[in-house]
């Protein structure tokens, strides 16, 4: 009998180990939780709660945005180590913005800010042991797009140039980033000619129907994603009109990114208006 709880003794401490290995389960504070912590700061309304485990340590977090009105909200953190405002302005979590997964033992919280008018940045953040960390350049516009390839759409004012140099007209163009776990890398610009544009099949006929319409290509920049960015320009009664197209690469061949689908022609349909430089931060 003696020998018997002996083996059911070793069986249950057996177990007991098996059941230690076991990858950890996400048990952290919960969501009412992280929430009655910012309800204990603010008496503004709560208006949207970004719940989830950041960093994978099995505990969750939560960015949160306040409103006191219609133009004001309130960015908040807060975890069970910290609990912090980050900002007060105009705040929203646009698509693919909110919870971002980069990865499977990192997510992303992204966020838009503005004053009012036109303009906008962006709130980026990762955690990391229960804390907010800020990625210091995020631009504006910053979106996901997948996994770890993102985009941003700085704003310009540079749709016309008039007889004087000055420009005006407001354009946001799509420049794109890869996340490396900590910070935000662009795909810079590599200036090409307009020889090695017209090696790639297809170029040739999209550059035809572009001069066409009466635009001078400008310079034109090829990122490693396989985007090739076009500057166009034309002359205009009030100056010059900056326009662009961008191709996609693939194998030897150009594709028209379409990014209105609207547009009468080649370049309505392409253009985000404007002048593409190497970088967009």
């Amino acid at each position: 009998m003696k020998q018997i709880v002996k083996y059911v003794v070793i069986a249950i401490a057996a177990l007991g180990l098996i059941t230690t290995n076991q990858p950890k389960k996400c048990e952290a504070a919960s969501k009412a939780a992280l929430v009655n912590k910012i309800k204990a700061k603010t008496s503004e309304r709560i208006k949207e709660v970004f719940y989830a485990d950041y960093d994978y340590d099995g505990l969750k977090e939560a960015f949160i945005i306040t409103e006191k009105s219609e133009d004001n909200q309130t960015l908040w953190f807060s975890s069970e180590k910290e609990v912090k405002k980050i900002a007060t302005a105009i705040i929203w979590a646009g698509k693919g913005q909110g919870i971002c997964k980069v990865s499977n033992n990192q997510k992303l919280f992204l966020a838009e800010g503005s004053a009012g008018g036109s303009g906008s940045w962006s709130y980026c953040f990762y955690v990391k042991n229960g804390k907010a960390i800020q990625v210091k350049k995020s631009s504006g516009g910053l979106t996901q797009v997948k996994g770890k390839d993102f985009v941003i759409y700085p704003s310009a004012f540079d749709l016309v140039v008039d007889s004087t140099g000055v420009s005006s007209g407001h354009t946001w163009k799509a420049y794109y980033l890869k996340w490396n776990g900590k910070k935000f890398v662009e795909y810079i610009g590599q200036k090409i000619s307009l020889k090695a544009l017209k090696k790639y099949k297809g170029a040739d006929a999209y550059l035809n129907k572009v001069k066409k319409l009466g635009y001078k290509i400008g310079k034109i920049y090829y990122r490693k994603n396989g985007i090739i960015n076009v500057n166009l320009s034309k002359l205009i009664e009030d100056g010059v009109e900056q326009q662009n197209i961008t191709f996609i690469v693939q194998s030897n061949k150009v594709f028209l990114q379409v990014n209105y689908k609207k547009g009468k022609n080649i370049v309505e349909k392409s253009s985000y208006g404007g002048k593409y430089s190497a970088k967009g931060f």
